[in-house]
């Protein structure tokens, strides 16, 4: 029996869309995958209010960044080969061990990915000290009401020791801070107003960023473009070779870089 590809395909893919990972917690631009681009039409206009207007026409404002266009990468799994004898696809627990490794693996090169490419060229600040949750989150919430954008929709992803620090920090203070149970599925708490999210690692092209904010409007990701390859009853092997494609990228959506800043030791 032919190896089903559309069963193997869902079961790797689908999880990297609907999981609940912080990548999640950005625009969805899977739908504007084109060959190895992304090409967002984003007629954004500055918005601005007036009260009691007396001046007609008025003026219309304008944006920079009205197209998003970014590129997108291929994250390939090696070859796996499927002996003949073992109809994998017979057997539930096999098929599931097989499929959790390719998807894993491809889910950490897509988030590193994703990741790096929100935070190349972002705002990056570098705290010391033994306040480092005050400074780390009254230096976001100032930057982003500044940039006004929204308090909803905040992320802050935070490697474990850090996220340690932040709660020494918090209970060492003269009234207790009871942290909240997680509003979104996959967060650690909501504090001050961020959804939490820890990582062991941030960011492996920067190494020296311990923590990361976002508001999910500002950043982007795609995946798509996946297609899953089967090599059937190959005489060289004694059974089916299979290997998986997925096309991935990410992007920061404004020209300015606003809403993504780091947080980074010396």
């Amino acid at each position: 029996m032919a190896l089903n590809k559309e069963l193997w395909l869902s079961e790797i893919i689908a999880p990297l869309r609907n999981n609940n990972s912080f990548i999640r917690r950005s625009l969805d631009h899977s739908a504007f995958i084109d060959g190895r681009q992304v090409h967002v039409p984003c007629a954004m206009g500055e918005v601005q209010v007036a009260k009691d207007r007396a001046t007609f026409p008025a003026t219309p404002g304008s944006r920079d960044d009205i197209d998003v266009h970014y590129p997108v990468s291929e994250f390939s799994t090696s070859p796996i080969l499927i002996p003949f004898r073992d109809r994998i696809e017979q057997n539930a627990n096999a098929r599931a061990a097989t499929i959790s490794q390719m998807r894993d693996r491809l889910e950490d090169a897509i988030t590193e990915e994703i990741v790096s490419r929100w935070l190349g060229g972002c705002q990056t600040n570098v705290i010391t000290g033994a306040s480092m949750a005050d400074n780390l989150l009254v230096a976001t919430d100032t930057y982003f009401s500044q940039k006004r954008l929204p308090r909803t929709g905040r992320c802050l992803l935070v490697k474990p020791s850090r996220w340690i620090e932040i709660l020494d920090t918090i209970t060492s203070k003269p009234i207790s801070v009871v942290l909240p149970p997680p509003s979104v599925p996959g967060a650690a708490t909501n504090l001050f107003g961020f959804d939490v999210y820890i990582r062991q690692t941030i960011s492996e092209t920067y190494p020296n960023v311990y923590a990361m904010a976002w508001q999910q409007d500002c950043v982007s990701h795609a995946i798509g473009g996946d297609e899953l390859f089967v090599d059937e009853r190959n005489p060289l092997y004694y059974g089916e070779v299979v290997s998986a494609l997925v096309r991935a990228g990410g992007s920061r959506i404004n020209v300015d870089n606003e809403g993504v800043v780091a947080f980074a030791d010396n």
